[in-house]
């Protein structure tokens, strides 16, 4: 999901079609956002993940606070299970995974963000790792009047610099 248009072809989807079982690919931000948003509407939720652990974003102890709070909002968690495979079958969503074949009405694949920079490739703007704006701790791109911020820039760590 990339903009507001996607959230409004979701909504129409679930609003039109009553999805009754839906699983979210991936344990980051988005993908912990999005169960939320699909169970409170009543729909039979499934987490995959292929880590036991939630987004190295989160400490050990937060991914497991996190976990026992999904479940018991009835969440379901197939965790340390890998997708090889997503398949369309009957107007239902078939996801190969190296334990099962399990079937919803609907998935989303939340695995991470891909910097949209496409619009600078050939511009005088340096790209850095994986296309991601190339910045400084300012947020100052190679150009002193220009900052990038946010899925985009590059980030500094606080620690190593």
């Amino acid at each position: 999901m990339k903009n507001i248009d996607d959230m409004k072809r979701i909504n129409y989807f679930i609003e039109k079609l009553k999805p009754r079982r839906c699983a979210v690919i991936g344990g980051g931000y988005i993908a912990l956002e999005m169960l939320e948003a699909f169970k409170t509407r009543d729909i039979e939720t499934h987490l995959i993940h292929r880590r036991n652990d939630l987004a190295q974003t989160f400490e050990k102890e937060t991914s497991n606070i996190i976990k026992e709070k999904m479940l018991a909002e009835g969440i379901i968690l197939k965790l340390e299970t890998a997708v090889n495979a997503l398949e369309e079958k009957n107007g239902h969503v078939i996801v190969k995974t190296d334990k099962e074949e399990l079937q919803y009405d609907f998935v989303l694949v939340a695995t991470g963000v891909v910097p949209n920079t496409d619009f600078l490739k050939g511009s005088a703007i340096e790209l850095g790792i994986k296309d991601s704006v190339k910045v400084n701790r300012y947020l100052q791109t190679n150009y002193d009047y220009i900052y990038s911020a946010g899925d985009c820039a590059e980030t500094v760590n606080m620690i190593t610099g």
